[in-house]
């Protein structure tokens, strides 16, 4: 259904939009160079993966090429904003404080829960009801389930790597 699949690239793009200015908002509070090169670190893979399925989901919803570029310029210049807006509000000079750390660890966990959210409520859980899944083979279904959970462990390997 082209108008489900038009509600879940929006969603995605909403839910990676609000994740990504609070993430880059995070980096902007940071002042120790070792917790930003980390955090850029995870961000790297963490925006490919993202803009992979934007791209998908994107491509799937049909939506007209100047919808597509807009969305995919305001997924790129989510994360700038967000660290912009993240030196604008620490105060030049300051070293790490509770209330950086406070901050900094909530716009993180508020990133995060969106992203979580928006991903587990709607997308995933529409994907996984689609027809087409419910009728497909027991073998590809088993491919789709097994792809799902492999990239949640593997993306829970990486945050305690990190």
């Amino acid at each position: 259904d082209i108008v489900k699949a038009k509600r879940i690239a929006v969603m995605f793009e909403f839910s990676c939009l609000l994740h990504s200015v609070f993430i880059g908002a995070a980096i902007g509070l940071t002042s120790q160079p070792r917790k930003q090169a980390v955090l850029l670190l995870a961000i790297a893979f963490h925006q490919a993966l993202e803009g992979v399925s934007l791209g998908y989901l994107l491509f799937d919803a049909g939506m007209g090429r100047f919808k597509n570029i807009a969305m995919v310029v305001c997924f790129a210049a989510a994360i700038p904003i967000g660290i912009g807006f993240g030196m604008a509000v620490m105060q030049p000079g300051a070293q790490s404080s509770r209330m950086e750390i406070l901050v900094s660890g909530s716009t993180s966990a508020f990133g995060a829960g969106v992203l979580l959210y928006i991903d587990v409520f709607h997308i995933i859980a529409e994907t996984l009801t689609r027809q087409d899944l419910k009728e497909a083979p027991w073998c590809r279904r088993a491919v789709v389930y097994l792809s799902l959970v492999s990239g949640a462990a593997s993306m829970c390997v990486i945050a305690i790597w990190l």
